[in-house]
């Protein structure tokens, strides 16, 4: 009796696995695809060298210099691409498929946060609704929003828990922090009020609920510390700062939020510990998994956008930030 063919059998091809691939021959360099995709250039050799395994077949001759593809590395790179151009128009079918689902999004994102995240939620987003609306504001601004119904749903640092009828995830908990000018090096990791003797405190709004959380936590120290600048936004806070005139209590997104050199500033702890949350809010019920997979793609671009250089640069940074996998 004849076997059945095995549908399984050939070979295991791994998407992302490809995707190295191409950027290697790109780029012409394994070391430079690995800064690209975050990882180790052992890692990519590593991958290159599973495929080979696949293939049955070197696909780099390295007899040459700079190395060449072999015959079966060109018949693999022209199907790659055909392959990885097929996974992106799959998944855009099933989007555009869903789109009905979502005649329109309403998305209130709280100032400090839009900047990281408004490209990647429009990538993602825009498949799925035929009508997409994403705007910036302060927290309180989107609380009101999402109460009256102007938005679906909200990225902010309220987390609205005394409000009935809402649920909320988590996208990431970050601690506040010291940020100084360089030229205030020498007082990295000094007392708050040692600080202010050197040069004042530049504030945030106290209408902004960043600003009240900080004042809220300064009250709890028993630090009170002059008024002497008050801003709304953490763009022109950190110029302030930047130039000198102060130093400011602020958190590692607000910091990415400003674009702003890192090294033109001095960061530190602020000790005790005190931490913020980002939450994405929505009614309760309504949007089926919709909210918790953009809460997941938020703390992504995050990350991507900034966050985990700025632990890498600060490694105790590393270990007070929980973000939504």
């Amino acid at each position: 009796m004849k076997s059945k063919p095995n549908p399984r059998s050939g070979f295991a091809y791994d998407l992302r696995h490809l995707e190295v691939f191409l950027d290697t021959v790109q780029t012409g360099s394994m070391t430079e695809t690995a800064l690209r995709f975050g990882v180790t250039q052992p890692a990519v050799s590593h991958i290159i060298a599973t495929l080979e395994k696949s293939v049955g077949s070197p696909i780099y001759d390295r007899s040459i210099r700079p190395i060449q593809l072999t015959p079966a590395g060109r018949v693999l790179l022209t199907n790659s691409q055909r392959l990885i151009a097929a996974a992106y128009e799959m998944a855009r079918d099933v989007r555009r498929a869903a789109r009905d689902n979502y005649a329109e999004l309403r998305i209130g994102v709280v100032d400090s946060v839009i900047g990281l995240i408004a490209a990647d939620l429009v990538q993602h987003l825009d498949p799925l609704a035929q009508s997409l609306s994403i705007w910036a504001g302060l927290s309180p601004d989107q609380r009101n929003a999402l109460l009256d119904r102007r938005a679906d749903l909200v990225i902010s640092s309220d987390a609205m828990e005394e409000t009935d009828d809402v649920e909320r995830y988590e996208v990431l908990r970050e601690p506040f922090i010291v940020v100084l000018p360089r030229s205030l090096t020498h007082l990295q990791g000094a007392p708050l009020h040692v600080l202010a003797e050197e040069a004042p405190l530049i504030r945030y709004s106290s209408h902004s609920h960043i600003g009240q959380q900080i004042e809220q936590h300064l009250r709890r120290l028993r630090v009170k510390l002059p008024r002497v600048f008050e801003l709304d936004v953490s763009d022109a806070l950190f110029d302030c700062v930047r130039a000198g005139a102060g130093w400011s209590i602020s958190t590692p997104v607000c910091f990415l939020s400003a674009s702003k050199p890192i090294e033109d500033f001095v960061f530190a702890p602020l000790d005790p510990g005190r931490f913020r949350s980002i939450y994405l809010v929505f009614r309760r019920g309504e949007l089926g998994n919709l909210p918790r997979d953009i809460a997941t793609l938020a703390a992504r671009a995050i990350r991507k956008n900034g966050l985990d250089r700025l632990a890498s640069l600060h490694p105790w940074l590393s270990q007070k930030l929980e973000i939504a996998s």
